[in-house]
């Protein structure tokens, strides 16, 4: 358990738990990727997953479940999962897992719902130049590692989501550093990044959207068709 030295009880918490977590501390970092990176260097198992505060697991067999596809898929650098989003007026949204070659054009579900092996994501870990987008960076690099992925078609996570986000609340940001990040991770073509940073608005209006209750499933159901189907060795 990695804390950012938070004032507003977290280290209390933090200190209560110790006893249950293999590593925590509480003390000044440059940002929520710096503590990734932290939690990442720590990290002793095969597989490393990211919760963020807020964040919490399905069920209390989701990482028995992830770890048996793990098991069965072989030296797979991913896992790819379905997250639930939750928005903060209660309502709930299933993000299906998608292919991981949909990378080339956004995160192919929620980061808190994606795992990574531990030492493909050491070899590429966040860089913090990217203050929003560190996350689809490193994502990017491991996928040109190596592209393999497993799929568990499931929830495995429930995610807050909403226009306080730290991407939507500064959207034109994200969508630079994506356009950046696809440039020179994935040496897509400029009229290709186009495309895609055009399409990636209909997602971040939709959030925004979403906290209305009017429409909003049709709004969600919207951002959804574009997407490309899972693989077929889903899980």
């Amino acid at each position: 358990m990695i804390d950012g030295a938070s004032t507003d009880g977290t280290e209390k918490l933090v200190a209560e738990l110790r006893s249950a977590c293999a590593y925590s501390c509480s003390e000044s970092d440059r940002g929520i990727y710096d503590a990734m990176n932290k939690g990442l260097r720590r990290a002793r198992r095969d597989f490393v997953v990211f919760m963020n505060a807020g964040d919490v697991f399905a069920r209390p067999t989701t990482l028995a479940k992830v770890a048996e596809v793990a098991q069965r898929t072989g030296d797979v650098g991913m896992i790819v999962c379905g997250c639930e989003n939750r928005m903060v007026n209660g309502q709930r949204f299933f993000q299906p897992p998608r292919d991981i070659a949909f990378i080339r054009h956004s995160l192919p579900t929620s980061h808190q719902a994606m795992f990574f092996r531990t030492a493909l994501h050491r070899q590429v870990p966040f860089n913090l130049t990217y203050t929003v987008s560190a996350d689809y960076d490193a994502i990017c690099r491991m996928y040109r590692l190596n592209p393999t992925a497993a799929y568990v078609n499931d929830t495995i996570a429930y995610a807050w989501r909403g226009a306080e986000s730290n991407s939507l609340r500064r959207p034109w940001r994200m969508l630079l550093d994506m356009a950046q990040i696809q440039r020179r991770a994935l040496k897509l073509s400029y009229p290709t990044i186009t495309l895609s940073a055009m399409r990636r608005l209909l997602p971040v209006l939709a959030f925004y959207v979403l906290e209305v209750p009017v429409g909003s499933h049709i709004m969600y159901r919207l951002v959804l068709i574009p997407r490309p189907s899972l693989s077929p060795n889903r899980t």
